[in-house]
């Protein structure tokens, strides 16, 4: 699939006040740092472009070709600040990486199938609804698919259960729990799985990840 193009400029004004005047003009902040970089980049690029990339049909879970002057970096969302009411985009953070280094990017997970448990009158519960994942940029899924239909009332899916795409990998330890069928008098006990040993843990700094700026 070609990858989305988006023509940023550098940013040399930095601080609240310039940020709130990119905004009314259409533009939105967002820094750029990663492999590669000896620091991070401070850019502003069109927020109909960025909006449009987001929509497209994997969204997040791609990669793009940012073009700042004479370069292009192959970048991917590494975080996004929106405002807390209007939700309206404030600032973007890229990770620079390159076609033949593998990332590790949060994808969505999908159920297919009715399980045991449901038919009997359980319910299905998505214990996680992100799964990370190490693969090289052109291969990042849009989504992980778990097929449900084997579990009984009481049972957990955890990632090692899960069949990947070819050349994608989880993160994540063995035990991390995806799936759970529960009865609703046993609706309780899922919260404990999802916040107990298998919860997710706290995304930790990628290398070359600076602290984000306005």
């Amino acid at each position: 699939m070609e990858r989305i193009r988006i023509t940023a400029s550098e940013r040399k004004e930095t601080g609240k006040g310039k940020a709130r005047r990119l905004r009314r003009v259409g533009m939105v902040p967002a820094v750029a740092y990663g492999h590669g970089m000896p620091a991070p980049l401070s850019l502003e690029l069109p927020k109909k472009d960025l909006v449009q990339f987001l929509l497209s049909p994997t969204g997040r879970n791609s990669t793009l070709d940012l073009v700042v002057g004479d370069k292009t970096y192959v970048v991917f969302v590494k975080d996004l600040a929106v405002h807390p009411v209007s939700r309206a985009l404030e600032h973007v953070d890229f990770f620079v990486t390159t076609p033949d280094r593998k990332i590790e990017i949060k994808v969505p997970v999908r159920t297919t199938g009715k399980s045991k448990g449901e038919e009997m009158g359980a319910r299905m519960y998505l214990v996680n609804r992100e799964v990370k994942v190490s693969c090289l940029p052109d291969r990042i899924p849009e989504f992980v698919t778990v097929d449900v239909s084997p579990l009984e009332s009481g049972q957990v899916m955890y990632v090692d259960e899960i069949q990947f795409e070819e050349g994608v990998t989880p993160v994540f330890r063995a035990r991390y729990p995806v799936v759970a069928v529960k009865t609703a008098k046993a609706e309780a006990e899922t919260t404990t799985v999802a916040e107990g040993e298998g919860a997710a843990p706290a995304e930790g700094a990628v290398e070359g990840e600076a602290k984000k700026e306005e």
